[in-house]
């Protein structure tokens, strides 16, 4: 940790970040460091009032600014030493895959845009929107001061169905590029704050794969441990399978990014879930350190929950039954233990044949009981909800259901307590 020695009159202390924040309130920050900068008057005020730097952070970066830059003074050139700094400590890249959710964009970086501004942390929006609306919203931003935030287009191959590409591309475009590559969905808002130091120690560990989740999916608790020999493989899958569903659980170090695109490319095995499943593959091969831990490391994005991929139930069913079933059944031999309690798709807030889910499918995804029927098989292996309800909703009126949908969700309750009593074995979300 930088320290700063205050010996310019009543006090000889060493000066440490904490004591810092506990000694000096921004008046006396701002006069402690320009007693020592004079001319820095303009970067103070940008480091302590508007990105509220780090304040272990201020003294270092003042040192590295040119005595040209020290007179030609602009809020960008202010972030581009700062964030210098930052990033020769730990240099983190979060990447938002987004397609035609704007605002789900919007409410994404006007959380996360500040703080991690204030970390040197950068955010590239990874785009494949048919008009232009995200780009617009990233440059309002920038324009805005926030020079961590950046836009990127892709127009590269994309199915109708997997991201795989898309994501293979983000790792190959940024690997090079940062320490760590944090790819998320744009419905979550990624929360580095707490977990920037543990970051910084796993990169001095060499530790190239990171999975992170939320205490509150997690009973409330922080938990952290690791796997990293092949009689873990077992538990891995087991304990972690379910979270990786998730675009937003891993943590990548560039080198190790690297590595899984060049040995891990896209086949039957991954295909639809290529980065969930690419990890476990190649720690068949070779075991390797892999960390998991919980903090608060997510917010809700409001702007983003009432639209989904998988809004459609034909594909619904192929990614969550017929998908998922091929790819735990086709790991590799030394996960064979674990293979069979992975195959029932549920987690805390995920579960995509639920008793309501499987009314939202019928009510707006066009489920029906031919798609039912030629799915029965699969269903049964990757869901506990029994076929009679599928069935029964599949034959329901859609008006039916959308009143019922309705009802529910502004009597929170009613319907979950008759499901219950209905179906008692289901996990309703």
């Amino acid at each position: 940790m930088y320290q700063m020695t205050a010996n310019e009159g009543n006090c000889d202390n060493t000066y440490d970040a904490i004591t810092l924040y506990q000694l000096f309130n921004n008046e006396q920050m701002l006069q402690y460091c320009l007693d020592k900068f004079p001319w820095a008057k303009d970067y103070l005020y940008y480091y302590i009032y508007v990105i509220y730097a780090r304040r272990e952070s201020i003294l270092p970066t003042l040192s590295s600014i040119s005595d040209r830059e020290q007179k030609d003074f602009s809020f960008e050139k202010a972030y581009e030493y700062y964030s210098n700094y930052e990033k020769s400590k730990l240099n983190v890249g979060i990447v938002i895959p987004t397609c035609n959710r704007p605002e789900a964009i919007r409410f994404l970086l006007g959380y996360s845009a500040p703080l991690n501004r204030r970390l040197g942390v950068d955010i590239i929006v990874y785009d494949s929107s048919d008009n232009e609306k995200t780009r617009n919203i990233v440059n309002e931003f920038r324009e805005n001061g926030y020079y961590n935030v950046s836009y990127q287009r892709y127009g590269g191959l994309f199915d109708g169905f997997s991201l795989d590409h898309k994501i293979i591309q983000i790792y190959t475009d940024y690997a090079d590029c940062y320490d760590y590559i944090w790819v998320c969905r744009d419905g979550l808002v990624p929360v580095i704050d707490e977990i920037i130091e543990k970051l910084r120690y796993y990169k001095e560990s060499n530790v190239g794969c990171i999975i992170v989740d939320a205490k509150s999916r997690n009973e409330g608790i922080e938990k952290e441990k690791c796997y990293e020999k092949i009689e873990d493989c077992g538990l891995f899958l087991r304990e972690q399978a379910h979270r990786l569903q998730t675009l937003g659980m891993l943590i990548f170090s560039g080198e190790f990014a690297k590595q899984l695109v060049k040995t891990e490319p896209i086949n039957d095995d991954n295909y639809s879930l290529w980065q969930m499943a690419a990890p476990f593959h190649s720690f068949a091969k070779v075991p390797f350190k892999v960390v998991f831990f919980s903090r608060n490391v997510f917010a809700t994005n409001e702007k983003a929950v009432d639209t989904h991929f998988w809004g459609k139930a034909e594909k619904t069913i192929r990614q969550w039954g017929e998908r998922w079933y091929h790819i735990i059944m086709s790991m590799p031999d030394v996960y064979n233990e674990a293979k069979e309690e992975c195959l029932m798709v549920y987690t805390v807030d995920f579960h995509p044949f639920s008793a309501r889910l499987v009314m939202e499918l019928r009510a707006y995804g066009g489920l029906n009981a031919i798609i039912v029927c030629k799915n029965s098989s699969i269903l049964k292996q990757v869901t506990k909800t029994p076929m009679w309800y599928f069935y029964t909703i599949s034959l329901c009126p859609k008006w039916l259901l959308k009143i019922i949908l309705h009802y529910n969700d502004n009597h929170k309750g009613v319907f979950s307590s008759i499901r219950k009593k209905l179906i008692p074995n289901i996990n309703d979300y």
